[in-house]
């Protein structure tokens, strides 16, 4: 099985980086929950100028968000296949690949504008206008706790969390993506997982500011 993985705002903290300095250089409070499509421009006081903030030094910047590298690693112990699959914004090609290989060197990469393009069994982004242009059964919306405004309209499986997709697929190894919909895990049911599940457990990185 191969997982197809979005980077931006789904493995990393990109947007909460972003919009963090465009608030402090535009004296605004957006919040990704404000965000309701995936054009930022509409949201923000500086329209299409605020994607001259995707500089390398902003993609450097950016950390995983929790759980995410503690997910993926689960995931290719597991015998996964998980594929990073992204769009790289001009002139930031070498500095995202530098950090994916920093915190995720288990994982291929794919670098393409078309990313629904590429075979994989499931497809894990945060953009529902990409999942859109997949296989419905196997898309899934990272949601990243319902913060982001922009993933509300979706109506396939979400995943709201990292911290439960390896023990998901541990259960399932294969099975319908509809299950991935189940609630995450608190820390009750990792008292009382089986010993096999607690050896994915982590605690993630919290992100940091420009």
């Amino acid at each position: 099985m191969r997982i197809g993985i979005d980077c931006d705002s789904t493995l990393s903290n990109l947007l909460d980086v972003w919009l963090s300095k465009y608030n402090r250089d535009y004296d605004d409070n957006i919040t990704p929950e404000k965000i309701l499509t995936y054009e930022i421009h509409r949201y923000v006081r500086c329209g299409e100028k605020i994607y001259d903030y995707l500089t390398p030094r902003l993609f450097r910047s950016t950390r995983p968000l929790p759980w995410a590298v503690d997910a993926v690693l689960a995931l290719h112990l597991l015998g996964f296949n998980p594929t990073i699959i992204t769009r790289v914004w001009p002139g930031t090609y070498d500095a995202k690949m530098k950090w994916l290989s920093t915190y995720f060197p288990q994982c291929p990469v794919v670098s393409t504008e078309a990313k629904e393009l590429v075979s994989v069994d499931y497809w894990i982004d945060d953009c529902p206008d990409v999942l859109s242009r997949v296989p419905r059964e196997r898309a899934v919306c990272f949601t990243n706790e319902d913060r982001y405004g922009y993933t509300w309209s979706w109506r396939g499986a979400r995943l709201r969390s990292w911290r439960s997709l390896p023990v998901l697929f541990l259960g399932l190894k294969i099975g319908p993506v509809e299950r991935l919909t189940w609630p995450d895990w608190d820390e009750d049911t990792y008292r009382t997982a089986p010993p096999s599940y607690l050896v994915y457990r982590g605690e993630g990185g919290e992100g940091g500011e420009v």
